[in-house]
């Protein structure tokens, strides 16, 4: 029989609550090794063996936690922050504090724990490639504020030369940070052919496949568009009766990091992929916005990526989607 729980994590501690079938136990651990194992010791004195344990993926604070468990056989779910905040909403708890989110989380666990994803661990070249991207994109922004601060007019000399020297240095990290990313790319056999898929997109060169390997699991969708959901790219409506309707635009609900980063290489696909090219200008033809365009050829890259990794192929110009010919 497994019992359910919940765990929420911080930098430097973690709250667990765990419903047995007469109450509710709640304790306070380290987020340190020592304090998992004193959590074990815990469910030990309280006879539980096989446990349900849910948390929010958010930050990496949760990482250890959610490893320790895994590795001890227990089942580590993931919820989806949204949902799950207005969930717990829906409890009319009053007030926020780590004990009553715990809590929250050990109900959603017991209610919806079958729909919930399990979490798995990565392999080393994954987290090695995770933290690389961190530096590529620490490194791109101060490149980028760099270049906008030269273009400023200083009007010392000695402070223009101090930002074009940092610029410098930057600009090298950089190139040894993406050389670093592509080696443990090359290294994984997995991630070395999901590598030479991206760049088969006209318009997906190195870098931008880079991006994409590191910042989305495409195998962790079952389609395209939960892929599309889950990275905030579909439409939201907000209407109600005739009287109210507010304007449509992207739902925003996940990272804005992914989203900005995958803005260039949009904007490139948009003018070396035939495809994307020619979906822009119908767009552009029929009135929309720039940025409008922009967002929905980001949401077109990112499932012609998921369709090549999830089924192994190459880009194929020629493709035609059956469900898109309009009927005779």
């Amino acid at each position: 029989m497994k019992t359910q729980a919940g765990a929420d994590i911080s930098c430097r501690w973690f709250d667990i609550a765990i419903l047995l079938e007469d109450r509710t136990v709640h304790r306070r651990f380290d987020n340190t090794s020592d304090g998992l194992r004193a959590c074990l010791k815990w469910l030990e004195s309280l006879g539980i063996k096989h446990l349900e344990i849910a948390l929010e993926p958010t930050g990496r604070y949760g990482e250890l936690v959610a490893e320790y468990f895994y590795r001890r056989k227990h089942r580590v779910l993931l919820v989806q922050p949204f949902k799950f905040h207005r969930y717990a909403e829906s409890l009319d708890m009053r007030g926020k504090s780590d004990y009553k989110d715990a809590f929250a989380l050990a109900q959603y666990c017991r209610e919806r724990g079958e729909k919930l994803r399990s979490w798995k661990p990565k392999t080393d070249a994954e987290w090695e490639l995770r933290d690389t991207q961190l530096l590529i994109r620490s490194l791109t922004k101060r490149s980028t504020s760099l270049q906008c601060q030269l273009k400023c007019k200083l009007r010392s000399p000695y402070v223009a030369q101090a930002l074009k020297e940092e610029l410098t240095r930057c600009s090298q990290q950089l190139d040894e940070a993406l050389d670093h990313a592509k080696e443990v790319v090359e290294s994984h056999p997995v991630l070395a052919r999901d590598f030479r898929l991206l760049q088969t997109i006209p318009g997906v060169g190195e870098k931008s496949a880079l991006l994409l390997l590191t910042l989305i699991e495409f195998r962790a969708f079952q389609s395209s568009r939960a892929l599309a959901c889950f990275l905030g790219l579909t439409k939201k409506k907000y209407e109600s009766g005739a009287t109210v309707k507010g304007k449509e635009g992207i739902s925003k609900r996940g990272s804005r990091i992914v989203r900005s980063a995958l803005f260039m290489p949009a904007r490139s696909a948009r003018i070396h992929n035939p495809a994307l090219r020619q979906f822009s200008e119908r767009m552009e033809t029929s009135g929309k916005h720039d940025w409008v365009i922009q967002m929905a050829v980001i949401r077109k890259l990112v499932t012609m990526a998921w369709a090549l990794i999830t089924e192994q192929i190459e880009f194929n110009p020629e493709f035609v989607n059956v469900h898109q010919i309009s009927p005779i």
